[in-house]
């Protein structure tokens, strides 16, 4: 009766280590499959912040042109009725494509913020 007992208690010890050992590799396996994804979140946020920096530049070479061409519309129609509207136009236009390169860039500056705190 006793001999039972020992190869119950012996199977339980066995089934014990068993299941630690499942549980350590299951732990490594998730760790190794974290990591993957960090390094790929990485990858992703470099290339968003790229993708920011390029826009930024554009905006910033983008900004300059359009007032330069406003100042130039003003400047030859300043006196004329044409020249109210042609401004205003320009404006309209300028105020459009900045509103929607500054929305861009805050969208993307807000992607790679998430993708940080993900990171993190």
């Amino acid at each position: 009766m006793r001999y039972d007992f020992d190869i119950i208690a012996h199977i339980k010890e066995q089934i014990r280590i068993i299941v630690e050992q499942s549980r350590k590799e299951l732990i490594e396996e998730s760790k190794m499959e974290i990591n993957e994804e960090v390094v790929k979140l990485k990858v992703q946020y470099k290339e968003l912040q790229k993708d920011v920096d390029e826009i930024k530049e554009q905006v910033s070479n983008h900004i300059p042109t359009e007032i330069a061409a406003v100042k130039k519309v003003v400047y030859e129609l300043r006196d004329t009725h044409i020249a109210e509207t042609a401004v205003s136009q320009a404006w309209s236009n300028t105020l459009k494509k900045t509103a929607i390169t500054v929305a861009i860039i805050f969208t993307l500056v807000r992607i790679a913020e998430f993708t940080l705190s993900v990171i993190h």
